[in-house]
């Protein structure tokens, strides 16, 4: 029941924010922080496509990828006319043609939907790549089977990999890692490029989700390139000045993270420090170095100064000081 009153509390607040604000607006909010596949729904309704987009939205949060990218949307419109025979370029370029004519023109009624289920299904192959080759869990299915699926064996789409990991190159820098799922990485790519470079009213995330796909593909290279590094935090400065201007200071702080784990990546440790920075002040965390008398083994007998690390959110505190003058306030009521 608390679930269900939460639930719809957060749909009258969505509904208030869209009145307020365009829908654009509202929408990019909601992916920033990733809210809950109703509302997300909710803002699909009335397009022609909103049984498909339902389904894409709600596995992606549900992170049921597979469900996303097999979905008969992303075959029908997406996919439509890429053969296992065509370069990586080839197939980004007819993944590129089938995105804008799915599209259709900028004045169109269901432009935005479209943008956004086009936007959920390059996310979601993205993070089909990073579960694939890092996190897990092993992913049933191979992107090639998603796109054609007569191919149903794992030794018909491994002769394929060469083409997608050159693809994958930049700046003369080739991919220095064995991928056995480089076509995830390689459509995540062209659909967020194109995405970003036709959309007109989901610029700000579907750059940030851009950014990330060109972070991943920067990571699989032998080298740090420059083309992808002036693209990537070029991207995540649009992103940051959005998130600044609409988004809750939690969602700026993650943002701020992660692109100051972008800089040290590229071992600018002092560029990373401002956001790093930023970020803990976002969310009011205060951090001390001190010592303290400890073991650190069962094995050890006399206690040692130890480096502790000690943290503190004084946003917390405050949250807890107005709950409990709330509370006192409606008791003596």
């Amino acid at each position: 029941d608390t679930n269900q009153s939460r639930r719809e509390k957060k749909k009258k607040l969505f509904r208030s924010a869209r009145r307020k604000s365009n829908t654009s607006h509202a929408m990019q909010r909601l992916l920033f922080s990733l809210g809950t596949p109703e509302l997300f729904i909710e803002a699909t309704q009335g397009s022609a496509f909103s049984s498909d987009a339902a389904t894409i939205c709600t596995a992606f949060c549900e992170g049921n990828y597979g469900t996303a990218l097999g979905s008969k949307l992303a075959r029908d419109f997406l996919f439509q006319g890429c053969s296992p025979t065509q370069s990586g370029e080839e197939l980004a370029a007819t993944v590129a043609s089938n995105i804008k004519t799915f599209l259709g023109d900028k004045e169109s009624e269901n432009r935005e939907r479209r943008e956004s289920i086009v936007l959920l299904v390059g996310c979601c192959a993205l993070q089909s790549f990073a579960q694939a080759s890092f996190v897990g869990p092993d992913c049933q299915h191979t992107m090639e089977q998603f796109v054609w699926p007569e191919l149903q064996g794992k030794e018909e789409t491994a002769a394929l990999q060469s083409k997608w990991v050159a693809r994958l190159s930049s700046d003369g820098e080739v991919v220095a890692f064995k991928l056995s799922q480089a076509l995830y990485l390689v459509l995540a790519v062209a659909i967020l490029e194109e995405v970003h470079t036709r959309g007109e009213h989901l610029k700000a995330i579907s750059g940030l989700w851009l950014a990330r796909a060109l972070y991943t593909q920067q990571q699989m290279l032998e080298r740090h390139t420059t083309t992808l590094h002036t693209r990537i935090f070029a991207l995540y400065e649009a992103a940051h000045t959005f998130a600044e201007a609409n988004c809750s200071d939690e969602v700026c702080a993650a943002l701020m993270l992660e692109r100051g784990l972008c800089h040290i990546y590229y071992r600018e440790v002092s560029a990373s420090k401002p956001f790093l920075h930023a970020a803990r002040d976002k969310v009011g965390l205060r951090v001390e170095l001190t010592g303290v008398l400890g073991v650190r083994t069962k094995h050890q007998q006399t206690p040692l100064a130890q480096l502790v690390v000690k943290t503190k959110t004084e946003r917390a505190k405050q949250d807890s000081t107005a709950t409990s003058a709330t509370s006192a306030t409606s008791v003596a009521a």
